[in-house]
Protein backbone atom coordinates (compact mmCIF):
# COMPACT_ATOMS: atom_id res chain seq x y z
CA UNK A 1 0.00 0.00 0.00
CA UNK A 2 2.88 2.32 0.67
CA UNK A 3 3.82 2.23 -3.04
CA UNK A 4 0.30 3.20 -4.10
CA UNK A 5 0.20 6.04 -1.57
CA UNK A 6 3.51 7.41 -2.87
CA UNK A 7 2.31 7.06 -6.44
CA UNK A 8 -0.96 8.85 -5.59
CA UNK A 9 0.89 11.70 -3.85
CA UNK A 10 3.29 12.03 -6.81
CA UNK A 11 0.37 12.17 -9.23
CA UNK A 12 -1.37 14.77 -7.06
CA UNK A 13 1.81 16.86 -6.88
CA UNK A 14 2.20 16.69 -10.66
CA UNK A 15 -1.42 17.71 -11.10
CA UNK A 16 -1.00 20.60 -8.65
CA UNK A 17 2.14 21.79 -10.44
CA UNK A 18 0.36 21.61 -13.80
CA UNK A 19 -2.56 23.62 -12.40
CA UNK A 20 -0.14 26.20 -11.03
CA UNK A 21 1.62 26.41 -14.40
CA UNK A 22 -1.70 26.90 -16.19
CA UNK A 23 -2.69 29.62 -13.72
CA UNK A 24 0.66 31.37 -14.22
CA UNK A 25 0.21 31.30 -17.99
CA UNK A 26 -3.30 32.76 -17.62
CA UNK A 27 -2.01 35.54 -15.36
CA UNK A 28 0.86 36.33 -17.75
CA UNK A 29 -1.60 36.50 -20.63
CA UNK A 30 -3.72 38.96 -18.65
CA UNK A 31 -0.62 41.05 -17.90
CA UNK A 32 0.28 41.14 -21.62
CA UNK A 33 -3.28 42.09 -22.44
CA UNK A 34 -3.15 44.98 -19.98
CA UNK A 35 0.23 46.11 -21.36
CA UNK A 36 -1.30 46.10 -24.85
CA UNK A 37 -4.21 48.20 -23.56
CA UNK A 38 -1.74 50.64 -21.98
CA UNK A 39 0.24 50.92 -25.24
CA UNK A 40 -2.99 51.55 -27.15
CA UNK A 41 -4.03 54.24 -24.65
CA UNK A 42 -0.59 55.88 -24.93
CA UNK A 43 -0.90 55.90 -28.71
CA UNK A 44 -4.34 57.49 -28.47
CA UNK A 45 -2.97 60.06 -26.01
CA UNK A 46 -0.15 60.85 -28.42
CA UNK A 47 -2.60 61.26 -31.30
CA UNK A 48 -4.75 63.58 -29.19
CA UNK A 49 -1.74 65.66 -28.17
CA UNK A 50 -0.64 65.80 -31.81
CA UNK A 51 -4.10 66.98 -32.92
CA UNK A 52 -4.09 69.65 -30.18
CA UNK A 53 -0.63 70.76 -31.29
CA UNK A 54 -1.73 71.03 -34.91
CA UNK A 55 -4.81 72.98 -33.79
CA UNK A 56 -2.52 75.48 -32.08
CA UNK A 57 -3.63 74.70 -28.54
CA UNK A 58 -1.28 75.45 -25.66
CA UNK A 59 0.71 72.43 -24.55
CA UNK A 60 3.36 71.82 -21.92
CA UNK A 61 6.82 72.85 -23.14
CA UNK A 62 8.07 69.23 -23.17
CA UNK A 63 5.16 68.22 -25.41
CA UNK A 64 5.74 71.18 -27.71
CA UNK A 65 9.38 70.12 -28.06
CA UNK A 66 8.41 66.56 -28.94
CA UNK A 67 5.83 67.79 -31.45
CA UNK A 68 8.44 70.09 -33.00
CA UNK A 69 10.77 67.11 -33.36
CA UNK A 70 7.98 65.27 -35.17
CA UNK A 71 7.42 68.29 -37.43
CA UNK A 72 11.13 68.34 -38.29
CA UNK A 73 11.11 64.63 -39.06
CA UNK A 74 8.03 64.98 -41.28
CA UNK A 75 9.68 67.85 -43.15
CA UNK A 76 12.84 65.80 -43.61
CA UNK A 77 10.79 62.88 -44.94
CA UNK A 78 9.19 65.20 -47.50
CA UNK A 79 12.63 66.46 -48.57
CA UNK A 80 13.96 62.91 -48.88
CA UNK A 81 10.95 61.83 -50.95
CA UNK A 82 11.53 64.80 -53.24
CA UNK A 83 15.20 63.86 -53.57
CA UNK A 84 14.18 60.30 -54.46
CA UNK A 85 11.95 61.61 -57.25
CA UNK A 86 14.74 63.89 -58.50
CA UNK A 87 17.20 61.00 -58.59
CA UNK A 88 14.68 58.76 -60.34
CA UNK A 89 13.90 61.42 -62.95
CA UNK A 90 17.50 62.56 -63.37
CA UNK A 91 18.50 59.83 -65.78
CA UNK A 92 15.82 58.12 -67.80
CA UNK A 93 18.36 55.43 -68.75
CA UNK A 94 18.29 54.22 -65.17
CA UNK A 95 14.59 54.34 -64.43
CA UNK A 96 12.73 54.55 -67.65
CA UNK A 97 13.43 53.40 -71.12
CA UNK A 98 16.31 51.02 -70.35
CA UNK A 99 15.48 48.72 -67.52
CA UNK A 100 13.66 48.62 -64.29
CA UNK A 101 13.67 50.99 -61.33
CA UNK A 102 13.51 48.02 -58.95
CA UNK A 103 17.05 47.04 -59.95
CA UNK A 104 16.08 43.42 -60.27
CA UNK A 105 17.97 40.81 -62.17
CA UNK A 106 15.46 38.12 -61.33
CA UNK A 107 13.20 36.89 -64.12
CA UNK A 108 10.55 36.01 -61.51
CA UNK A 109 10.32 39.60 -60.25
CA UNK A 110 6.77 40.97 -60.17
CA UNK A 111 7.76 44.46 -61.28
CA UNK A 112 6.82 43.81 -64.90
CA UNK A 113 10.22 44.54 -66.40
CA UNK A 114 11.63 42.40 -69.15
CA UNK A 115 15.18 42.27 -67.82
CA UNK A 116 16.02 38.86 -69.21
CA UNK A 117 18.69 39.33 -71.88
CA UNK A 118 20.03 42.79 -71.06
CA UNK A 119 18.92 45.87 -69.17
CA UNK A 120 16.81 47.15 -72.05
CA UNK A 121 14.78 43.95 -72.20
CA UNK A 122 15.85 43.05 -75.71
CA UNK A 123 16.60 39.48 -76.64
CA UNK A 124 19.40 40.41 -79.02
CA UNK A 125 22.62 41.04 -77.09
CA UNK A 126 23.99 42.94 -80.10
CA UNK A 127 21.35 45.66 -79.86
CA UNK A 128 22.19 49.36 -79.91
CA UNK A 129 20.81 50.16 -76.47
CA UNK A 130 24.23 50.66 -74.91
CA UNK A 131 23.61 48.52 -71.87
CA UNK A 132 26.47 46.57 -70.30
CA UNK A 133 25.17 43.20 -71.51
CA UNK A 134 25.21 44.34 -75.14
CA UNK A 135 28.70 45.84 -74.79
CA UNK A 136 30.16 42.71 -73.24
CA UNK A 137 29.11 40.50 -76.15
CA UNK A 138 30.11 42.96 -78.87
Amino acid sequence: MDFWNKLGRAAQMASDKANIAVELVKLNIKIRSEKTAIAKAKTQMGELIWKNYLAGETLQPELVELCSDIDESLALIDILRTEIEIVKNQDSDLFGEYGCDCGCEDEACDCGCEDEACECGCEDKACDCGCEDAQQDS
